[in-house]
């Protein structure tokens, strides 16, 4: 026992994020993020205030806005510069890591509990699917450092008056705009109040008023929701009470035995899980009265972030049961190996200490099988291909070209990253591409956003708008890394504007210049764009 040392601790998860997903660092947007990770219109954001999350429909109906506004953040931020992209999801997996050792260590009252909860967690074969290194979860990884915080400041007012519980509010609905099982934070944090009482019994059990308060806003939440979207929203529901059982009994099961996302468990495998379950269950049962409470809150936290998959057709990422199974493995190894006399003599923990490291490594081989999946050119990759061609609108035409190349590409071993190309443009009206011309059509009432790379000083454009007669202008605004110019369109003809190209933060955290423009011209469809000819 003794002070917990956050230091060491946020050193540790540095230090294992870097060690066993360091080589993220190489690899490329692909999948969901190129869906996601887009320039947003004002009007696409403020619609998901009060509609689905993504308005192209290529997901499932949910409700989540702040994880929309998180992804139009990381556009502006990073673009499509993906080394970027994977460096902030690193850091932000690292701080994860870091919040659940600190909940682990203050509760058990253990440095060594809590670096090890962040070494667990980052070897277990389900935090690269679910909290990885895949840039469109990095909303996972959003959502489970409000729900630590909240855990974190719970340890901090739980001795305090109902009136503390106010605090909570924001954590509680910033959750849920983020990933729609936030919810189950109120649940846990009311069971953990009251289990605290019960077994440690240094704090008052929720009253009924608190209660009552803490319905009331979930609740709120939820009409809102159905109120944004006018459905239930979400994926199918599961077609039989069967598959309702088995949700329910997987998450738990692959948790609390680290076994990946998608693996498949043959019958021996699942008698094996099962047994592991009952035989930790068995060792916390056995732990002494006062030590039982870290990994009981633990179970708590896991047992109500289990209950909404069980409504879930398609159960894949267990992003706080895997935070919750790493808690619990690390407050029940800390105490067998601090506190059980029988092994008191150096033999037996030396044996405790081989099978703990022997542990460690298998799942780490698991654990880096996993996150090959992401890496390029791998399976995941083009099981994708067909889908982003189908459902991505919003593709910018020269990424849409590189996306059907991809197979082809990896064949020869030459895949460039997506993010790499001379330029992208997104349209954020309708858009297409003449392969012939090279000439990108877009509706003159849209906006137009350009990442465009090079070193010089300037970049050309030619635009032309193709409907307007003689006389009729076309105004265009331009923003160029943020400062602003204007420029007129007179008639049908080609327009050549050279794009000042200015160094600074904002262009090298994004690898590219940005470029957006504007078009007004009433009664106009089209305006044509293309590069000038070297």
């Amino acid at each position: 026992m003794g002070k917990v040392r956050g230091g060491i601790l946020a050193a540790i998860s540095v230090a294992v994020t870097a060690i066993f997903y360091g080589r993220a660092l190489a690899f490329d947007l692909q999948c969901d993020d190129l869906l996601m990770i887009r320039p947003w219109s004002r009007a696409e954001l403020l619609g998901v205030w009060h509609g689905t999350w993504e308005p192209a429909h290529g997901f499932a109906v949910f409700f989540r806005p702040l994880a929309s506004w998180f992804y139009a953040g990381l556009f502006e931020l990073f673009g499509w510069n993906a080394p970027a992209h994977m460096l902030f999801s690193l850091a932000l997996l690292a701080l994860v890591a870091w919040l659940v050792a600190l909940f682990v260590a203050r509760e058990s009252r253990s440095t060594p509990a809590g670096a090890l909860a962040a070494v667990i967690f980052a070897l277990h074969p389900n935090t690269p699917w679910s909290t990885g290194t895949w840039v469109t979860n990095d909303f996972h990884k959003l959502a489970a450092l409000v729900a630590l915080g909240a855990l974190l400041l719970w340890q901090r007012l739980r001795h305090r008056g109902p009136a503390q519980w106010l605090a909570f509010v924001p954590f509680v609905a910033a959750c849920f705009l983020i990933k729609e099982d936030g919810l189950m934070l109120i649940p846990a944090l009311l069971t953990l109040q009251w289990l605290r009482a019960r077994m440690v019994g240094d704090v008052a059990p929720p009253g009924a008023a608190l209660v009552l308060a803490a319905a009331a806003v979930g609740v709120a939440l939820a009409a809102w929701r159905w109120l944004a979207l006018g459905e239930l929203g979400g994926f199918p529901l599961p077609p039989s009470l069967y598959v309702v059982l088995h949700n329910l009994a997987r998450g738990p099961i692959y948790a609390l035995t680290a076994h990946g996302s998608l693996s498949v468990l043959t019958a021996v495998q699942k008698i094996l899980a099962v047994a592991t379950v009952v035989l930790l269950g068995a060792v916390i049962w056995t732990m002494p009265r006062e030590k039982r409470f870290p990994p009981a809150a633990a179970l708590v936290v896991l047992g109500w972030y289990n209950l909404p998959l069980a409504l879930v057709s398609n159960v894949m990422r267990y992003y706080m049961l895997t935070i919750a199974a790493s808690a619990i493995f690390a407050a029940v190894i800390d105490d067998v190996w601090r506190g059980r006399r029988a092994l008191a003599r150096r033999g037996w923990r030396t044996a405790l200490g081989a099978a703990i490291l022997l542990a460690i490594a298998s799942r780490a081989s698991v654990q880096q099988r996993e996150l090959d999946l992401f890496s390029p050119c791998q399976r995941l990759e083009h099981e994708c291909i067909p889908w982003v061609l189908e459902s991505v609108p919003s593709l910018p035409p020269e990424a849409r070209q590189y996306v059907a190349e991809t197979p082809a590409a990896c064949a020869i071993g030459r895949r460039p990253k997506i993010g790499e190309a001379n330029r992208l443009t997104w349209g954020l009206g309708s858009t297409s591409i003449d392969t012939m011309t090279g000439e990108r059509s877009h509706a003159v009432t849209g906006d137009v956003v350009s990442l465009i790379r090079g070193n010089g000083p300037t970049a050309g454009l030619l635009f032309r708008h193709s409907g307007a007669s003689p006389a009729q202008t076309v105004h265009v605004e331009f923003r160029v890394d943020g400062a602003r110019q204007l420029r007129e369109l007179n008639g049908p003809q080609w327009l050549r504007i050279d794009v000042p190209l200015n160094a600074g933060l904002r262009s090298w955290l994004r690898g590219a210049h940005r470029v957006d423009a504007r078009f007004s011209a009433p009664g106009a469809e089209w305006i044509l764009i293309r590069e000038p000819q070297k």
